[in-house]
């Protein structure tokens, strides 16, 4: 009877997968549509953007798995449990989709009222806190052992960053990580509307981080499409270890010689 059973359920496969494949072309055109409307025609483009639209079509397009690439790394420096304060978060979807899965507990703070009732309702999870507010003097108490300023840090004018910096610094655990993303505004990048800030290379963002930490390190990644160029910063700053340091517990690093058994 169970093997009659699986044979006939075999049977619904072949048109399941039909139909996923259906759905996922008209959720394709659908987001390619929406991104249109909003990044395109709009008079004004919104405040966050929406990486269902990379999800569903712009990542099939060009092969450009950047979006992934910011929750990812974020994740490299939190520890199973850790407590996160995730600053200018907006709709949550790394929050939810990323960081929650090893956090213990995420207070996520927006200013944008509506991008935190989209929070609430399509990135809700048990370990997470949506605040709506302005970090600026708003900042969640800590302590934490992250901060995650993920995408933000450009629509601060530079005395607004050291405030916030310095803020974060106060709310860290002693050896608590910041950790984020920016964007590398060389003399041909086109701000976006509202950035005030430019990070023209490594040293500058390292220099700016090292005014409240000990320890920094940039990861610089670059992609190119038929959409953007783009060169990303991934920073980590602390009092402490780091990821990719040589004591950080999640890497082991050793040489070989050559012909050595």
């Amino acid at each position: 009877m169970n093997r009659l059973v699986k044979r006939l359920l075999a049977l619904f496969i072949p048109p399941v997968v039909a139909l996923n494949s259906m759905l996922r072309s008209l959720s394709a055109a659908g987001h390619h549509l929406q991104y249109l409307l909003q990044w395109r025609f709009a008079s004004r483009m919104p405040d966050s953007f929406d990486q269902h639209i990379d999800l569903h079509w712009k990542w099939g397009v060009t092969h450009n798995p950047m979006s992934w690439e910011r929750g990812i790394f974020g994740l490299l420096a939190m520890n199973p449990g850790c407590r996160l304060l995730d600053l200018c978060c907006g709709e949550g979807f790394y929050a939810q989709r990323f960081y929650s899965c090893r956090a213990g507990e995420i207070v996520a703070m927006d200013y944008d009222r509506r991008a935190i009732a989209k929070a609430q309702r399509q990135f809700a999870a048990s370990n997470i806190t949506y605040l709506c507010g302005d970090i600026r003097t708003e900042m969640p108490q800590g302590p934490f052992d992250n901060v995650s300023w993920n995408a933000g840090i450009e629509y601060f004018t530079p005395s607004e960053i050291n405030n916030i910096l310095g803020n974060i610094k106060n709310r860290l655990a002693p050896e608590g990580v910041l950790s984020g993303y920016s964007i590398l505004m060389s003399d041909s990048t086109v701000p976006l509307d509202g950035q005030k800030y430019a990070a023209g290379s490594r040293e500058a963002q390292g220099e700016l981080l090292g005014r409240f930490f000990r320890n920094v390190t940039i990861l610089r990644t670059r992609f190119a499409d038929r959409f953007q160029d783009r060169t990303n910063h991934y920073f980590f700053a602390s009092d402490g270890p780091l990821p990719f340091d040589e004591n950080w517990p999640n890497i082991k690093r050793w040489t070989n010689v050559p012909g050595s058994p």
